[in-house]
């Protein structure tokens, strides 16, 4: 159910890229008590970004899920800021986040939806 998908300009091997995958698995999972094997994680790297007018490292990050609470949100943006920063060495202060919370009719898997 919870799809994170980060989108940066910064370049990233495949190997650091798989490690980085499962790590954000695990603290997506850990962050909203779901099981890890509904996570999806997507991530965009080596995209023309700029951020306050450069071209800087940065990021924008995307955490959607059903029953997303709003009181878990800072310590969900401390977290995925921190995990970026230090695998993309993205600074926290370059780095968006939005939080969607969706309608459990408006997610679909496995052909059909939540609701």
């Amino acid at each position: 159910m919870p799809l994170l998908k980060i989108q940066t300009n910064q370049a990233v091997s495949r190997e650091h890229q798989e490690k980085l995958l499962r790590e954000l698995t695990a603290m997506v999972a850990s962050g909203l008590g779901k099981p890890a094997h509904y996570v999806q994680v997507v991530c965009e790297t080596e995209i023309p970004m700029s951020f306050a007018g450069t071209t800087e490292p940065t990021a924008v990050v995307e955490l959607r899920s059903l029953g997303l609470p709003a009181g878990k949100t800072q310590v969900l943006s401390a977290t995925i800021c921190g995990l970026i920063a230090d695998s993309l060495e993205v600074p926290t202060n370059r780095t968006f986040i939005n939080f969607f919370e969706l309608r459990r009719d408006y997610w679909g898997w496995d052909g059909r939806t939540f609701a």
